[in-house]
């Protein structure tokens, strides 16, 4: 099942919001365009023993918090509508640096 997520990283007060079709547990992200947000969470790129360790070790001030579950479809929508909400109020505290995926806005 589909989800939409929320990270936090405490020490920067910023924060990564993302979908994923669910099939993968150590899924992390797939921000490409952050450094920062990629040098402190591991994205999906990376080796699933690196992102196990990860989750199973998370560093103290980091959160991620499953925000919706349901249809891939439906999770992409919702991800479009949080982002550009979130985009027009604080997108200064983001890490994200679009509203989703293009094909599906």
């Amino acid at each position: 099942m589909a989800f939409v997520y929320l990270w936090y990283v405490k020490f920067t007060g910023k924060f990564y919001l993302g979908v994923h079709n669910g099939k993968d547990q150590y899924y992390t992200h797939s921000s490409c365009s952050s450094l920062e947000f990629r040098s402190i969470v591991p994205d999906s790129s990376k080796t699933l023993s690196e992102r196990k360790d990860f989750f199973e070790n998370m560093p103290k001030g980091i959160f991620r918090r499953i925000i919706a579950r349901g249809t891939n479809d439906e999770m992409i929508k919702l991800e479009h509508k949080l982002l550009k909400n979130r985009y027009d109020r604080c997108g200064d505290r983001d890490y994200n640096e679009s509203v989703g995926d293009p094909r599906y806005i």
